[in-house]
């Protein structure tokens, strides 16, 4: 093959249907390797894959240029076999339709890999709720019967409350008293109060469920969104459409010379780039 170079694009490919295709015919080959920042080597899995990339920060890069009013703009999307996610980006639906930002929109849960006392990979789930919610926790006690909490100033500027979206506030006492209740919740706090008008110095914990504040983003032409977080089980995207082809193989027999292999680790096989392979 011909390695071809220059000051921008090393390789361009356009086409009607695809601009650029490339297939690995080993059962651990992978499809396209992509390297930047100048690198002189890449890491591929060793069961192979579609598309490998490798950066000095950022390994695969995806934007969506939308900036109108379509219902489903993500940087990027992934599925298998009935699953799907979209990542970082807007989704537009319900009634009113209404803008709402995203990390991560999909099917399956949120999890993450802890190790066990055995030194075993387990997996812990995130709870999820219908609702966008903040959450806090925190210790008070009470003082002649009275305890007033102070929210953190960063969680009161980000959370919504009002009469459709109140917050929750959950006490817990730690020790005998006549029982408490709570009044005059806000944003910035809370009070707690003994029934009875009791005089107990008695602590206790809280915890607090608020909705998310909406919030503006700006783009990268300065233009300004609403990402809105006050809805309840808002409508999901479906998964997109999608094709499956048979690979058209090139029936060309090229050779090239093999890279050198640098090291494999955790599922991941490293080689030296090859910079000024020549024509074969």
């Amino acid at each position: 093959p011909t390695v071809i170079g220059g000051t921008g694009a090393g390789i361009t490919g356009t086409g009607d249907d695809l601009g650029t295709m490339g297939f690995a015919n080993n059962a651990g080959g992978t499809g396209i390797v992509g390297m930047g920042n100048n690198l002189g080597t890449f890491s591929t899995l060793v069961t192979g894959s579609g598309v490998a990339g490798t950066g000095l920060n950022t390994g695969v890069y995806g934007t969506a240029t939308e900036t109108g009013n379509g219902n489903l703009n993500f940087g990027g999307y992934f599925e298998n076999d009935g699953t799907y996610s979209y990542v970082g980006g807007w989704d537009r639906t319900g009634a009113p339709p209404t803008h709402t930002a995203y990390k991560i929109l999909g099917i399956g849960t949120v999890s993450t890999i802890v190790r066990g006392v055995n030194e075993e990979l387990l997996t812990m789930a995130a709870p999820e709720s219908p609702e966008v919610l903040f959450q806090d926790y925190g210790v008070g006690k009470l003082i002649n019967g009275y305890a007033k909490i102070k929210l953190d100033p960063n969680l009161s500027k980000n959370i919504r409350v009002d009469a459709e979206h109140p917050i929750k506030v959950f006490v817990q006492l730690e020790g005998d008293c006549k029982g408490v209740y709570v009044t005059d919740k806000s944003a910035a706090g809370f009070i707690v109060k003994e029934l009875q008008n009791g005089t107990s110095n008695v602590p206790f914990s809280w915890s607090i469920t608020a909705t998310r504040a909406d919030s503006e983003i700006i783009n990268k032409n300065g233009e300004v969104r609403i990402s809105h977080f006050g809805w309840r089980f808002k409508p999901a995207p479906s998964s997109l459409q999608s094709n499956q082809r048979s690979g058209l193989k090139s029936a060309t027999n090229m050779k090239t010379r093999p890279s050198r292999l640098d090291a494999s680790k955790d599922g991941e096989v490293t080689r030296s780039a090859d910079k000024k392979r020549k024509n074969q």
